[in-house]
Parts: structure tokens; C-alpha cells; sequence
């Protein structure tokens, strides 16, 4: 065996695979940190439509009371027209 034939075949054995084709930047990401960034888009989007289920029930409670308010209010100056009525007739 001849010295070059030596430093090749141990050259062979140290040369590496070959790199992977490069990937464009999109597709650069791990295929768990894709799965992470929808499992928290997913989570975050589920906290979302909670806030706005509950933003419409506040709304609808909010709503209810100001109809309240104004019943009562209606009822105050009601109830002041009659005391002035009952005042001026003493």
C-alpha cells in the first residue's frame, strides 16, 4: 500500500455528508418552534374570543342598567310632580 493510498482512504473516512440544500427563510424554522408558534396563536386566540364574549356581556349588563337608571329617574321626577301637587294643595 502506498503512502497516498493510506491518506486518502483515512481522508475518506473523516469527509463529512453533505450539507442539506438551503432552505429559503420561511421554511428555516423547526418544525416544533411551527407547532409552538400555532399551539400559542391558538391559545392567544382562544383568550381573545373570551375577551369579546365577555366585552358583549358587560355591554348587555351596562345597557340593562341604564335602562334602569332612566326608568328611575322618570320615577324621581314623578314623584316630585305629585309632592308639589300635595304641597300646593296644603
Amino acid at each position: 500500500m502506498s503512502p497516498t493510498s493510506s491518506t486518502s482512504a483515512s481522508c475518506a473516512s473523516r469527509t463529512r455528508p453533505p450539507a442539506p440544500p438551503p432552505q429559503s427563510p420561511s421554511r428555516s424554522s423547526a418544525p416544533g418552534t411551527i407547532a409552538g408558534l400555532r399551539e400559542r396563536a391558538a391559545e392567544l386566540q382562544g383568550r381573545l374570543g373570551h375577551a369579546d364574549a365577555l366585552v358583549e356581556t358587560l355591554r348587555d349588563q351596562l345597557s340593562i342598567k341604564d335602562r334602569q337608571l332612566a326608568k328611575q329617574g322618570d320615577q324621581i321626577t314623578q314623584l316630585i310632580a305629585r309632592l308639589g301637587m300635595i304641597g300646593g294643595a296644603a
